[in-house]
């Protein structure tokens, strides 16, 4: 971003952010702000976005407000006072309206987009808070006039920051590399752990927080609570363990700052092919023995989507708990395939989905139910349906290689740091402080290579699947 872009007198942007609109007149930078509502206004004045209408009886008028925000660049720089206009929705009746959808984009359909891109070799360009990506200057310029009749743009040109995070772009290799370093240094200094010593997981191996964590009602200390709902949220009742619990993750977040999601071009065998890792944790969660499902869908070497949620029932087995999350990632599949079908980029094999539990993987392929199992029927139909229609496959992995495993419980070191490499398509990193003290260096093998491999081990396993047309489907795949 170009320095003259940048708004010179804000200081670094969690603190300095107004809330309020009589919070921005009395401040020494309140002409700016006045600047940012009128450029949101203006707009919707010239393309009619308003009418002055008399209220009708008996409706009430809903008033609006301003939410403000500070836009700010790769190094923590401010580029501009932002301003949006909302109506104040919070004010309603359940009697006062009836459809509350308002239509967002998905983070992973971001990621999407920059992966399509980066297999095609084509830039992407900021535009007025949108990503673009072309690879002929002249029709770019042609689509921008054209969007420019009807919208005021403006093209931002080539995207290195979008939505707190770093795009750096790498078209001779086709390699695009997103990080939040500045991010996570706002977080860290926000929370006064700056300074805190790095650690290389997320938790402690064995560790399981529950219930009986939290202190006696009333006994909580008061700045405990207050440090972790800044955190975290409310939470009614954290105890010193849930404390410590967090400040590890800020911990992890200090050690692994400069780590980022690489995507990078593949060969024509594997171009813009689909494919993932699916596990569970069964009865994970002690209060409730509810089981944990994680996924990852990865696209390009890179994860465009992932996982870590509660089961919301009770999984009988750990077969069952594996159902639901292979299922689970199956719907994930499902809906970025119609998304690449939609941009003529149709996925012509089932998505390769790698599952460590051999009953789930039967289950899924075969039509046989009993009594261990009828419980699970929807589920089961609903996992073998997409296998069948060619639209998801899982192959057997060994549970070492699990790398959704990373996603569902606490796992040692070195686990844990080799399955998170692999999701961000690291083959070797900067040397970390471990929680020693000790330095040590990430090296993983590349993704592609790690796919080949397992789809060798699983070539057999196809070969013998009762099912010639998954069988033939996958096996061409893999050939």
């Amino acid at each position: 971003m170009a320095a003259k872009n940048v708004v010179q007198g804000l200081e670094t942007p969690l603190a300095q952010q107004p809330k309020l609109q009589r919070d921005t007149r009395m401040r020494p930078d309140a002409d700016r702000w006045l600047k940012a509502e009128e450029t949101e206004m203006s707009p919707c004045y010239n393309k009619g976005t308003f009418s002055i209408v008399d209220l009708q009886p008996g409706a009430i008028e809903l008033p609006s407000m301003f939410q403000y925000k500070l836009k700010t660049g790769p190094n923590g720089e401010t580029i501009k006072c932002k301003a949006r206009l909302c109506a104040r929705g919070d004010l309603q009746f359940d009697s006062e309206f009836g459809e509350t959808f308002a239509p967002t984009s998905r983070f992973s359909m971001i990621l999407l987009i920059i992966a399509i891109a980066v297999q095609a070799g084509l830039t992407l360009i900021y535009v007025d808070d949108g990503i673009s990506a072309t690879n002929d200057e002249a029709l770019y310029k042609e689509f921008l006039a054209d969007l420019s009749k009807d919208f005021e743009l403006r093209d931002q040109g080539k995207l290195n920051w979008y939505l707190g995070v770093s795009v750096k772009q790498d078209l001779a290799n086709k390699r695009t590399v997103l990080s939040q370093k500045q991010y996570v240094k706002d977080i860290l200094e926000r929370f006064g752990m700056s300074g805190a010593t790095p650690v290389a997981t997320l938790m402690e191996a064995n560790t399981h927080l529950t219930r009986e964590d939290c202190p006696p009602p009333g006994k909580i200390n008061k700045q405990c609570r207050h440090e972790y709902q800044r955190i975290v949220g409310f939470m009614s009742n954290p105890g010193p363990s849930h404390m410590n619990a967090v400040r590890r993750i800020l911990r992890y977040l200090a050690g692994s700052a400069d780590l980022g999601i690489t995507y990078e071009a593949q060969p024509a065998s594997r171009e813009n092919l689909l494919w993932g890792f699916a596990d569970a944790d069964h009865a994970g969660y002690p209060d409730t023995r509810c089981s944990v499902t994680g996924y990852v869908t990865m696209l390009c070497c890179g994860a465009i989507s992932w996982a870590s949620n509660r089961q919301a029932v009770v999984a009988l087995s750990s077969s069952e708990a594996e159902f639901y999350a292979a299922s689970a990632a199956g719907c994930d599949d499902a809906y970025f395939r119609m998304i690449l079908d939609q941009l003529g980029i149709p996925q012509t094999q089932p998505t390769i989905v790698f599952e460590d539990n051999w009953p789930c993987i039967h289950l899924s392929r075969n039509a046989v139910l009993h009594h261990k199992s009828k419980h699970i029927n929807v589920r089961v139909y609903h996992l073998r349906y997409l296998c069948k229609a060619g639209i998801m496959s899982l192959l057997k992995i060994g549970t070492d290689d699990q790398v959704a495993d990373a996603l569902t419980k606490v796992l040692p070191q070195p686990v844990f740091v080799s399955h998170s490499c692999m999701m961000m398509n690291i083959k070797s990193s900067p040397s970390r402080p471990s929680a020693s003290g000790s330095t040590r260096a990430i090296v993983r093998t590349s993704l592609s290579h790690e796919l080949t491999k397992c789809c060798r081990l699983n070539r057999d396993q196809l070969a013998s699947s009762t099912d010639l047309l998954w069988s033939d489907t996958v096996g061409q795949a893999l050939r």
